[in-house]
């Protein structure tokens, strides 16, 4: 029996979330000329971040479940026409992002302060450690279920498809996807996916989303969103940014913690005790888990510590700002330009 290829289409969806985090990557605050709020320790929106939300203020996770619920139904009427069964898809809906990594049940230290340091390190090998290993159970919302990742999630066109003879099955997948691509093709890097040949999936994201144009591909944006991800790189040599750096570095040493640049270095070497049995898709034995738990316990204290002293986040928040703010100033009237067009996507999507 052929494995079925389809997908969710969520081209428009991914243009979304990656352009929000091109331009909010390393947060941001600052202004467009009125006076702002000194930037704290805590994520504040940036310029460009704030030019983001004015430009796509009306995307939402509701829109995107419904987009896909139109495109099932499509798919559907296209099937039926050619004389085959097919149940729309209820496909498990995304929920809106959680704002805060790791959230705590009930009134435990909330991620960000020390006592969550202290109790939970980065919840890392902390994740699952009941109150019997000495720390409180944490909780998060369940993410998206991947149709394909065989965690439940069933086809309802299942059974239907598997009545069908295997010459049938090939003739219903046709239908649905159109002519796959053969090893060939895929090899030579010539084959492009063409919505008119897609079979029903293509019919009906051409219905949905045919009238969007993919930014990231435009040619008038290329080189502003290329230049765009540089900023948050630039900022990493900011010379405020490298002292900040280098004051963290020697208080970490000076807590037992020596040769780190950065808090993500600091997390690294939590990762690095459980990714011997990660990488072959083992969980580590309790008793590992727990003996790196409180060595996470105590470097990430010490990483709390050492950040508040040496600013690290409040100096990157403000390079940060002046960053997108001079690309702001720089680039004025092309950005204007992108966030109109990111409009007229979004107003394509939610009346297509």
């Amino acid at each position: 029996m052929n494995v079925r290829t389809t997908r969710r289409a969520i081209a428009p969806v991914a243009i979304a979330t990656g352009l929000a985090l091109v331009l909010s990557a390393c947060g941001g605050g600052g202004g467009t000329g009125a006076a702002e709020p000194e930037p704290s320790d805590a994520h504040s929106p940036g310029p460009l971040e704030k030019m983001w939300t004015e430009a796509y203020g009306d995307f939402t996770i509701d829109a995107s479940n419904d987009q896909q619920r139109r495109m099932e139904q499509i798919v559907a009427e296209c099937m039926s026409e050619q004389g085959w069964e097919y149940t729309p898809v209820e496909y498990p809906t995304m929920e809106e992002p959680i704002a805060e990594p790791m959230p705590v049940e009930g009134d435990g230290p909330q991620w960000g302060t020390e006592e969550y340091a202290k109790e939970f390190g980065y919840g890392i090998a902390t994740y699952d450690l009941g109150e019997g290993d000495g720390a409180a159970t944490m909780t998060a919302e369940p993410l998206p279920i991947d149709p394909g990742d065989g965690s439940g999630w069933t086809d309802p066109n299942q059974e239907y498809v598997e009545s069908l003879s295997e010459t049938a099955q090939q003739a219903y997948y046709e239908a649905l996807n159109g002519p796959q691509p053969t090893e060939e093709e895929l090899s030579s890097g010539d084959w492009q996916y063409d919505p008119a040949n897609a079979g029903c999936y293509g019919k009906a994201s051409e219905q949905i989303y045919g009238g969007v144009t993919d930014i990231w591909e435009d040619e008038r944006f290329k080189g502003l969103i290329e230049e765009m991800n540089l900023i948050y790189s630039s900022v990493e040599n900011d010379p405020k940014v490298a002292e900040a750096k280098s004051v963290w570095t020697s208080c970490m040493a000076d807590a037992g913690y020596p040769g780190l640049a950065d808090s993500s270095a600091a997390q690294e070497t939590i990762y690095k005790e459980l990714s011997a049995y990660w990488d072959k898709g083992e969980e580590p034995p309790a008793e590992v888990k727990k003996a790196v738990a409180e060595k996470e316990r105590a470097i990430a204290t010490a990483d709390f510590g050492c950040s508040k002293k040496a600013k690290v986040d409040k100096v990157q928040l403000e390079a940060t700002h002046q960053a997108e703010q001079d690309f702001i100033d720089a680039h004025k009237a092309e950005l204007e330009e992108l966030m109109a067009a990111l409009k007229e996507q979004q107003d394509a999507l939610n009346n297509g």
